[in-house]
Order: structure tokens, then sequence, then C-alpha cells
């Protein structure tokens, strides 16, 4: 018997652990075509297949969808605030920073480059941006993908998939927004689904007003995604996926091309997706009690970086085979340490919240919970202390390496007036040097840090209105990092008149 999308949600008997772990398998899947060393004359078989879409992807679309339904019931079900942000961050930080612990202090001395060579981890440990790499990545404003020196053979940095997670952090502002002010509400279901219908049509015809999700056009889909699933929350009381509905989309599918084909095979997907989440014969004999998605989807991509160097001849298939095995653990510890006790501090001391005895309560019963938050916090702490100090080190202790800026622009600005104006609304500054800058570049401007975009021998960067507020000098000076040393241009000037 078919159920209906409430039933299932509300049930324990579905399937949603289930699919979120095997899309995050076929994340590595996908990315072992990436990142395996031998993957000359292979191609992603859903690639091959689609034209038009790969394995990874659609697994982070899945992602997204399951997310925008399940983080909507999570808002629905407290309908307060605080509470809602604390659930969401102790889901997602704690985590985090475990894995980029991990990947900091124990994966990247493992590379490659530095396994063997005490002389070039010392000269990584002495280097800002390793120690960088654990607090940039938690702000999510600009994610930090390298460190100098560590998996050089690697264009897609340090950890890949951590993109996802800024945009997936403000679509639950979205969602906290929406529901605060009772779009969400299932009992007057046109307000928000006209609301929700406005939003994606808007995301969809001008995407760069919704920048706050990030600038990667990879982005559109998983975001439309996330709202599609908000909107399926929604209405989930008259939904019904049935092999049938299934049947007639695939089907159209087949009928037609283009766009339109493109458009069908997304439907045909989220509502496989739902479906699948409904048959009570996969949840009897595979109900996944640890939800090890999240852990898979952090660890997996550096655990491949350090397969595809060590394992050089394997293709993608046997890539994909050890990325499992030997991602499976952390993610397992990850669960078990880190994941499921922070959820259940979390709901505990909500729980207790009204009682007089709730402090001492949480104090006693939730020690490990308090002992590991604490630890996180202070790694966190230690990691930016130790980013200053190794930047005053390599200031006082060492010759900086100079390079010239050859051209810039604009040299002079007009107070308040936008220039150079991009498409997402920035006024932008560009630099021409010398020399090649390193990819982790940025620009000082009257000695505070602006995140650029570094290519070659150029930087480019939007620059804050309150720098062109007021008339004035602004300094300019491009900064970024080797192995061990600190390379700086020269300064120019930019008159704000």
């Amino acid at each position: 018997m078919t159920k209906y999308l409430n039933e299932i949600i509300s049930s324990r008997d579905n399937n949603i652990n289930l699919i979120r772990l095997c899309a995050s398998i076929f994340v590595l899947f996908g990315h072992s075509f990436a990142l395996s060393r031998a993957n000359s004359g292979f191609v992603d078989p859903v690639l091959s297949i689609l034209k038009f879409d790969y394995s990874s992807s659609l697994a982070v679309d899945a992602f997204f969808l399951l997310s925008g339904i399940l983080v909507t019931q999570s808002w629905d079900r407290r309908k307060a605030p605080v509470e809602f942000i604390v659930h969401r961050m102790l889901r997602i930080w704690p985590a985090l920073i475990m894995c980029l612990l991990i990947t900091t202090y124990f994966i990247l001395p493992l590379s490659h480059e530095m396994l063997g060579s005490i002389s070039k981890t010392k000269e990584l440990l002495i280097t800002p941006p390793f120690y960088s790499y654990l607090p940039f990545n938690l702000l999510f404003t600009e994610l930090q993908f390298k460190v100098p020196g560590v998996f050089t053979d690697s264009v897609f940095g340090i950890n890949g998939s951590l993109w996802t997670l800024p945009a997936e952090i403000r679509l639950y502002v979205i969602v906290l927004f929406l529901g605060y002010f009772g779009v969400l509400s299932s009992k007057i279901k046109s307000i928000p689904l006209l609301i929700i219908s406005i939003v994606l049509a808007l995301y969809l015809k001008y995407p760069y007003m919704f920048g706050v999700l990030g600038s990667n056009e990879h982005l559109m889909l998983p975001v439309i995604f996330f709202l599609i699933g908000m909107l399926v929350y929604v209405i989930k009381d008259n939904i019904k996926v049935t092999k049938n509905k299934l049947i007639v989309l695939v089907v159209i599918f087949l009928s037609v091309n283009g766009l339109m084909q493109k458009i069908i095979f997304y439907i045909f997907f989220g509502s496989l997706l739902l479906w699948i989440s409904s048959l009570q014969i996969l949840a009897r004999k595979f109900y996944i009690k640890k939800d090890v998605s999240y852990g898979l989807y952090l660890y997996g991509f550096p655990i491949q970086q350090l397969i595809g160097q060590y394992f050089s001849s394997l293709n993608p298939y046997f890539h994909f085979v050890l990325s499992v095995i030997f991602t499976l653990p952390f993610a397992i510890f990850s669960w078990i340490y880190i994941e499921k006790p922070l959820i259940d501090f979390g709901k505990i001391i909500f729980k207790v919240r009204q009682s007089d005895q709730g402090v001492r309560l949480v104090l006693s019963n939730m020690r490990y919970q308090i002992i590991i938050l604490s630890g996180l916090a202070a790694s966190v702490i230690f990691s930016l202390m130790a980013s200053s100090l190794t930047d005053i080190f390599l200031d006082k202790a060492r010759s900086n390496q100079e390079t010239l800026i050859l051209a810039y622009g604009p040299d002079v600005i007009n107070k308040s007036t936008p220039f150079n104006v991009q498409p997402n609304g920035n006024s932008a500054i560009w630099i021409s040097t010398k020399d090649n800058v390193g990819e982790d570049a940025f620009i000082l401007i009257n000695g505070e840090r602006i995140n650029a975009t570094a290519q070659n021998k150029t930087v480019s960067a939007a620059l804050p209105d309150k720098f062109f507020s007021e008339k004035g000098i602004l300094e300019v000076q491009v900064v970024w990092y080797g192995l061990g040393f600190k390379y700086l241009t020269d300064k120019k000037v930019i008159k704000v008149q």
C-alpha cells in the first residue's frame, strides 16, 4: 500500500537514512573518477548514460532534497528559533571541526610530499595556512581549499566536498526565516506554496540576487532541490508517489529532448527518492541506525586524495573500493563519538531547561559531551593562535619573498560611487603582478585582509563599500604563502576623491 509522504516522514519505517548512506557512497564513487591518478579512459557511468550529469552531483542533489524535507520538519517540530539554531549547530559544526582537526594534524602530514621528509614537515609547521585551514573552514565566508606543499598534484584542494556546506547553512537560515514568520505552516498551505514558489522562481531567473547562497554555479541544482524539499514538506499531506507515476515520467523522459528532458529527469529523480523512502520491505531489511552519511561525506575527499597518491596505479573502480574501506571507520567514529552524543546533548538541554536542577543534570549526565565540545573549541583557538604566531615568525625570522605590482585598477575612485560593477553588484579591483601568485593570495587594504581570486599573475577582489564611502587613500598590497615562506608585493595607492 502506497503511503502519503507525511506518513513516511513521521514513521521510523522509512529509508531516508538508507538513501543518505547510498548518496554519500555515490559521492565517493563519483569523486574516484576525478581523484584516481589512473583515470585516463574511464568515464563516470552515470555521465556516460545521461550526458548532462554525473553520480556525485546527483548524490549531492539527493542530500539537498532530503535536507530540505528534514530541516523543515525539524523547524515544524520545534517552532523555537533558539532550539532550532542550537540543534543545527550541534549537527553540523562539531563533526566538521573534528574532521578538519584530523585532516590538518593527521592526513596532511601523511601526504606524499610530507611523509619521510623531515625538512618539509618542519616547513609545513611554520606555514600559517596549515593552521588557518581549520578555523577558516568553519566560518563559511571564504573556504580555504589548499595548504602550500600538500596535495600539489591535485587541482581540487584538500577537501573539495566542503563547497556545499556554506549554501547548506544559509538555506537553514531561510528555513528559520520563513518558519518564524509562519510561511512553513501546514495549516495555511496557499501562502507557503506561493512564497516558496516565488523564491524558487527568482533564484532560477536571477541567481546573482541570492549571492548569499554562494557564487558557485554548480550550487544551482542543489539549492533548487532544497527549496523543493521545503515545498514538498509543506504539502506532504497531499503527496503520494506510486510506481505508475514513475513509469509515466520515464516514458515522457524518453519522448522529449533538450532542456525539457533534463527537467523531466530531475522530477523523476526526486520522485524516485521519495518512492524508495516509502518501501517498507527495504526498511525492514536495511534499517540504518547509525547515520554515517555525513562522516563519509566529510572524510571521503581527503582520504581519497591520499589513496590517489599512494596507490596511483588504481583505476577509479578499485580506487572507489579502497575509499569506502578506509573512510568508513572515520565515519563510524564520527557518528558514535561526535555526532550522536551531541545530537542527544541538544535534545537533553532543552528538555531540562525548565527544571530547577536542569543545569546540574546536564553537567552530571553529559560530561563526555561537555569535554568534547571544550576540546573542539580549544582546538579552534589553538589553530587561530598558531596561524597568527607563525605569520609573525615569518615576518621577523625570515626574509619575505617580494615581487612587483606592474598594473592595477582603478587608481582613482569617486566617493560612494560603484565601479567595475560585477554581475553580483559588487565593485571590484584588479592587480597584475610581475610573477605568478599563489591560489591562496589575498589583498591587504590599509592592513585589512580582503579575500581575492588569483590566477597566474592576476588578482581581483570585491571591494566592500566601506573602503570608498569617505575620501582618502587606500594602500594596496598582495600577499600569499608558500611552504615556509610569505610572499609580498610592493604597495600601491588608490585615491578616493
